[in-house]
This record gives C-alpha cells, sequence and structure tokens, in this order.
C-alpha cells in the first residue's frame, strides 16, 4: 500500500523545480526554528532543520544558542544528556560542549592537558532570539565558515514586541509544497471550514490583488479591507492591509488602522525532504487584548491542522504520480517562488546583487 504521507520525489511540480534550479532549500538566510516559549532556561529542544540534528538549549542567562545534535566521539545524540546551563554533556562518555560546539571536557583523560580538547567540536549553528522567536541560519556551504551571518530581517513596526501567540505544526509535505499552500488563495473557502469562513463555492467572490517586487520577494500591495468587522474596528479608521511573502519562507500579512496594528506571520522551516515545520505567530499592538492570546492559538492551531489534513489527502494522490497542473493567476505565485528561489541561488553562486525576477502585476481569481 502507498504511504499516504510522503509524496513522491518524481512529481510534476518537483521537476518543474528542478528544470529551474529552485528545488534547494535556500541557504544563506535565517528560518525561524522555535518559539522563544519553547525553550525554557536550563532546558533542551532537538529538532531536524534542513536535514540536519540540531540541539537548541537555553543558558542559564537566557541567552540561546543550536549545536550539532550528534557527539563526534561516538554519533550519540547530544539531547539524551545532560544541560547544566552551560554546556551539554553526552549520555555516553560525558563528553561536554559549550555554546560554539567546542568539546571542554574528556572525563575519561587522566590528565586534561594531554591533549587539546577544545580542538574536537560537534558543530553549531548561528542562532539568535528576536521577537519572540528563536531564529537559526542556514549557512551556504559555498561561503567560508567564519563568515559571520547578516542579522536576520526582523518585522517591521514590531521590532520590540515579543509574539502574543505562537505555534507551530509538522506538515507531511516537502518544503515547495507547504510553500505553495501558504501564498494559497483559492483553497480557502474549500478546506478551512469554520463559522466565521464559512462560504459556499457558488457564493466565491472575484478577487483583483496589485502586487509588486518586495525584497527577495513580493507582496500584495496595501489595500483597504472591504468588508470591516468589529474586531478591525479595534484598530481605528481607514482599515488596510498587505501580505508579503518573502525568502526563505514567510508570509507576512499586515492589517493596519490610524490607531492599532496587527502582524500575521506564517514561517514554513524544511525538516527533511517530506516534512516542513510550519510556524504561526502574532503581534498586534492593542494594550490590554494580550488575554485573548490563548484563544488565538488555539484558533490558529485549528487553521493549520485544516491545511495539514488536506495536505495529506494530497499526498495519496501525489504517491501515485498523478499531475499537478499550475494555472494562470491562482496559481502564478507559485511561479514566482520557484523563480526568486532560482535567482537567489544564482546571486550567491555568481557572487552579484539580487535582482528580483517579477514585475508589478494585477492577478484575478474567485475565493
Amino acid at each position: 500500500m502507498p504511504n499516504s504521507h510522503l509524496p513522491p520525489a518524481d512529481s510534476d511540480v518537483t521537476r518543474e523545480a528542478r528544470a529551474t534550479g529552485a528545488d534547494q532549500w535556500t541557504r544563506g538566510l535565517w528560518y525561524c526554528a522555535l518559539p522563544s516559549a519553547a525553550l525554557e532556561r536550563g532546558r533542551m529542544v532537538a529538532q531536524t532543520f534542513l536535514g540536519e540534528p540540531m540541539l537548541f538549549a537555553r543558558k542559564a542567562d537566557g541567552s540561546v544558542f543550536c549545536i550539532r545534535n550528534q557527539c563526534p566521539h561516538r554519533g550519540t545524540p547530544l539531547h539524551y544528556g545532560e544541560f547544566n546551563g552551560d554546556t551539554v554533556a553526552c549520555p555516553y562518555h560525558g563528553w561536554r560542549f559549550g555554546d560554539d560546539g567546542r568539546c571542554t571536557l574528556i572525563p575519561s583523560l587522566v590528565d586534561q592537558g594531554d591533549m587539546n580538547v577544545d580542538r574536537i567540536r560537534c558543530g553549531a549553528y548561528p542562532c539568535v532570539e528576536r521577537q519572540g522567536l528563536i531564529w537559526v541560519f542556514a549557512a551556504d556551504p559555498e561561503v567560508p565558515a567564519d563568515a559571520a551571518p547578516p542579522e536576520p530581517e526582523l518585522f517591521s513596526g514590531f521590532e520590540d514586541m515579543p509574539a502574543k501567540a505562537a505555534i507551530r505544526l509538522t506538515y507531511n509535505a516537502a518544503f515547495d509544497e507547504a510553500a505553495f499552500g501558504m501564498m494559497d488563495a483559492a483553497h480557502i473557502p474549500f478546506v478551512h471550514r469554520a463559522w466565521w469562513l464559512k462560504r459556499k463555492a457558488a457564493n466565491l467572490r472575484l478577487k483583483e490583488k496589485h502586487f509588486e517586487p518586495w525584497g527577495h520577494g513580493w507582496r500584495m500591495m496595501p489595500h483597504a479591507i472591504p468588508n470591516v468587522t468589529p474586531f478591525h474596528r479595534m484598530l481605528g479608521g481607514q482599515v488596510t492591509t498587505e501580505i508579503q511573502l518573502r525568502l526563505p519562507g514567510f508570509r507576512i500579512e499586515l492589517i493596519y488602522g490610524d490607531r492599532h496594528r496587527i502582524l500575521n506571520l506564517l514561517a514554513i522551516t524544511p525538516i527533511d525532504d517530506n516534512r516542513t515545520q510550519m510556524l504561526q505567530a502574532l503581534w498586534w499592538t492593542m494594550p490590554g487584548m494580550d488575554w485573548l492570546s490563548p484563544a488565538v492559538a488555539l484558533l490558529a492551531k485549528r487553521f493549520l491542522s485544516q491545511d495539514a489534513d488536506i495536505i495529506n489527502k494530497q499526498n495519496e494522490g501525489l504517491a501515485f504520480g498523478r499531475r499537478q497542473q499550475l494555472i494562470a493567476d491562482a496559481d502564478t505565485q507559485m511561479r514566482w517562488w520557484l523563480q526568486c528561489k532560482k535567482e537567489w541561488a544564482a546571486h550567491r553562486r555568481e557572487g552579484r546583487p539580487f535582482t528580483n525576477p517579477m514585475s508589478q502585476t494585477t492577478l484575478r481569481f474567485r475565493s
């Protein structure tokens, strides 16, 4: 029986990605790894990202770091060991490693001076904490390892604010498939069934959205929300929204009025060839509304779970190699995604500035 959770490696979309040189995970950028709340002081979290075993830890002083979750001695995962708030000990022989991945102690050595233990490394990944999220940098093998990565590109207007709510789910989908779902508006009335979203196919509305190049991606240009709800009125008058899509895997929705603003982030991070983490985080500037955070997180989890469920259903079909045919307008952003990935890889490889491959465009579809 075919595995209903693993899409085949030779799907039409994957072949198209390969043809454009866009089938590799995007390197040289920061990915969202964890919500800050998922990592307490003195604790460790093991996670595979980009096919690599990573171990995230928060030291006693509150700082975070990420090392390779594999002891270089005998290959044992380090998360089974002990963390004293400063260094991690392997459970097999007690070798200890610091936040830079260097070995600090080999207990079995009679004289620690007989061996320069700090030359032994398990490996480390650039890791920072910003805006209530823990970020990890996907280094490019073609760039020297000692080259310092740039700071993560933060979300404008919320720089000093931790996320009010954040949840994460694992999708049984390759990275590009998860990205396509993130930018697909046509599925919403069919997949996301709830009393506040329910809409019959016969009542779909014509959407005409204007897009423009934006950094290493694009954005749906700011426009007034057509149906302002009581919730939107809390933001003040002239409520406007815009949506940004940018590499390596961010969908950033901004809703703002003349008094307050909301930011809704969807961030995808590859786990391996067939699994992707989806992280959703929200920020808002309305004072006194933080009590809503648990309810918002619950609704977000339900929303993302519906996406995860339809992806599993899709995988049942992909297991038989059925074609995926992208259509104009409704699926155009998916082609932009592949083009942006191809250009990003080319600019890194050729050592030249990134040139956004898209131009200002209007898309029309029903949703």
